[in-house]
């Protein structure tokens, strides 16, 4: 994953020194090195200043100088560098409309809550191949079918507030359960008893997903949430969307680029009375958790997209 920032860190070799991020930008956003001459990303202006916190991965300190205030967010190790450039990234670009620095810095601080979670994951293990697979196949779904059909907002909050359901994805008395499989396997795991379980009708989403080279143009994790974070327009929104990514253990690593799929088959599948699953209402009361393999082979009379 490109970033222009990349570079422009690199080039820093001067602690305490900074540039404009953007000379055509309405704020003063400006990158460089911090006294200590760590990556910071710093913004200037007339606002009043809040209390916020910053964490283990990034630091933030305020100042003031007479009527002008600054707010500081400095990357605390290189390891997770490339984080930070997609997030120096997104507060640029998200506070461009900003009508003066006091709206912006609210913007701004509002915006760093979304983040929080995700760098609280930049020291945690790799997401596995089945994970990633499974998060393409969710945001994928939410992309091409979900926002389409109900909304950015819609959509991303129906996602977020799926814990109660135990179903990916519950909107206007709709569920979506979504699968990923590798290309070429006849079976797809339900990993409880609730995930088909429901009194509202549902569907069974089924990605397969082949694994491909690192140089080809399959999708990367990386990628594809970035590029549906920067195609939503509210800001609620991407707040939905950046908390879910991240609660699901996702962070912005360089390693993520280099694992990427292509989609080869995608199925629906209609859940009602008639299809085969496992729900407390027909197991003995002596079972209370169970997990199952469906064979798609047997299933494609359930079948509607």
């Amino acid at each position: 994953m490109m970033n222009e920032y990349k570079s422009r860190f690199e080039s820093f070799t001067s602690n305490e020194f900074y540039v404009r991020a953007d000379s055509d930008h309405p704020l003063d956003w400006n990158i460089g090195l911090d006294s200590n001459g760590h990556k910071a990303l710093k913004l200037r202006g007339k606002f009043n200043v809040q209390k916020i916190e910053g964490t283990k991965f990034v630091q933030i300190q305020q100042f003031s100088k007479g009527e002008i205030k600054a707010i500081v967010f400095s990357l605390m190790g290189d390891s997770y560098s490339n984080q930070f450039y997609t997030f120096v990234e997104d507060m640029v670009t998200m506070s461009r409309e900003a009508s003066d620095a006091q709206e912006g810095y609210i913007k701004v601080i509002r915006n760093f809550a979304r983040w929080k979670g995700m760098f609280q994951n930049c020291s945690k293990d790799y997401l596995t191949n089945e994970r990633i697979m499974g998060l393409i196949a969710e945001i994928l779904f939410l992309q091409n079918e979900l926002i389409p059909t109900y909304g950015e907002e819609v959509a991303a909050k129906s996602w977020t507030g799926q814990e109660l359901t135990h179903k990916d994805f519950y909107v206007n008395n709709l569920w979506y359960e979504v699968k990923a499989i590798s290309v070429g396997k006849t079976t797809v795991k339900i990993s409880s008893l609730e995930q088909l379980e429901s009194s509202d009708k549902g569907y069974l989403i089924v990605y397969q997903l082949e694994k491909v080279s690192a140089e080809s143009n399959g999708i990367s994790l990386n990628q594809l949430v970035k590029k549906v974070y920067e195609s939503m327009m509210t800001d609620s929104a991407r707040q939905y969307f950046i908390e879910e990514v991240s609660k699901q253990g996702f962070a912005f690593h360089e390693y993520y680029d280099s694992v990427r799929y292509k989609v080869c088959e995608k199925s629906k599948y209609l859940v009602d009375v008639d299809f085969p699953k496992l729900t407390h209402n027909n197991v003995c009361d002596e079972v209370v958790k169970a997990e199952y393999h469906l064979n798609l082979g047997l299933l494609k009379k359930h079948i509607v997209g």
